[in-house]
């Protein structure tokens, strides 16, 4: 399915039950679209690299966790707790992550300033400055953010505003 992604393909996936949708079906199309858009930003190879990846991915998780939720140990937010947490969201490969995520992985919402027709990245890099903005980051200042995933903010931070940017994530990735 995502070695050579088509409509068809999804399609077929879809009736053999490779893989569901809950809610609105009608919602999913553009979500297809988009990641049937992306096939064109990888190469062949890493087409096939990240398919391989994510068949791994796929097949650990169905043998090991049987496709269930995180099974998690400890006091609540305790950091071992929050820890098995995290790994069992995030840690994966960043290539799973790019199928939808902007080039600097930002994993959160983005901001649109105007109705036009900006790309993700361009919508990330306006929340970014829309934070640092709220902030009123300043040359100097120093800027912690825990839960920082692969650093977005805080090379944004650093590299616009001169901001001594720490990022903290308890995800190996």
């Amino acid at each position: 399915m995502f070695s050579s992604p088509s409509e068809l393909i999804l399609g077929e996936a879809y009736i053999v039950d490779d893989f569901d949708i809950e809610g609105d079906i009608e919602a999913a199309f553009d979500l297809a679209d988009h990641l049937l858009d992306q096939g064109g930003r990888h190469s062949v190879i890493q087409r096939l690299h990240l398919a391989s990846l994510l068949q791994k991915l796929l097949l650990t998780r169905q043998t090991h966790r049987a496709c269930q939720a995180a099974t998690l140990r400890g006091p609540v937010h305790s950091k071992d707790r929050d820890s098995q947490a995290i790994s069992y969201h995030y840690d994966l490969p960043p290539e799973f992550f790019a199928l939808w995520l902007d080039r600097r992985m930002v994993y959160s919402c983005a901001y649109f300033a105007t109705g036009g027709d900006a790309d993700l990245d361009t919508g990330q890099s306006n929340k970014l400055d829309y934070i640092c903005k709220k902030l009123r980051l300043r040359r100097g200042d120093r800027l912690l953010d825990i839960g920082c995933g692969w650093g977005g903010l805080v090379i944004h931070a650093a590299a616009r505003y001169g901001a001594h940017a720490f990022g903290v994530t308890l995800s190996t990735r």
